[in-house]
């Protein structure tokens, strides 16, 4: 497994919960989304060989099969601070931005996040501010955000990245 992988697994039945036959659904996990497994799709595709090489081979595939292979992704942010040198969290905003951070300088949970979107803010001794943005062209959602230790602003979020040119499809 790779480091910094995240599963998340939602139990769907509580202590005491009557489980009413062998098909009811225990718990959301990878691949099983309301009791059916859920590991991708079929697909017709072209395969084009690159000169009669296996080196650069590739297949070409519809719009339609490049939204299914949509997989989700989350995105970790962290921004540190030095206490002792008067730098700080703040949702102090420039006269040209327009946006919704908490009064600790974190975007809030559950937000929608676009891309240059501000994430998170920290006033530095010398004046100035330091930015965290959405750095990505597609959207996502705010999972989590939290300060650690009074000196690392953490945000987690959740996007579901579409395939694009060059990515490879096994696993996917």
């Amino acid at each position: 497994m790779d480091e910094g992988s995240d599963f998340q697994e939602v139990i769907r039945a509580l202590i005491g919960d009557w489980i009413r036959g062998h098909a009811e659904p225990l718990v959301n996990a990878v691949g099983i989304v309301d009791g059916q497994l859920a590991l991708g799709c079929n697909a017709l595709v072209a395969y084009m060989p690159f000169f009669g090489y296996t080196f650069e081979d590739g297949i070409v595939i519809s719009d339609s099969l490049a939204r299914c292979l949509t997989s989700t992704h989350i995105y970790e942010y962290q921004l540190w601070i030095n206490p002792t040198q008067g730098e700080y969290f703040t949702s102090r905003a420039r006269q040209t931005e327009h946006h919704h951070l908490t009064k600790d300088g974190l975007i809030p949970e559950d937000q929608p996040v676009e891309q240059d979107e501000l994430l998170i803010r920290k006033h530095a001794a010398n004046g100035r501010y330091r930015d965290e943005h959405w750095k990505h062209p597609f959207p996502g959602r705010v999972l989590r955000s939290w300060i650690v230790d009074g000196e690392r602003a953490r945000v987690q979020v959740e996007a579901d990245r579409p395939v694009e040119i060059g990515d490879k499809l096994m696993g996917r």
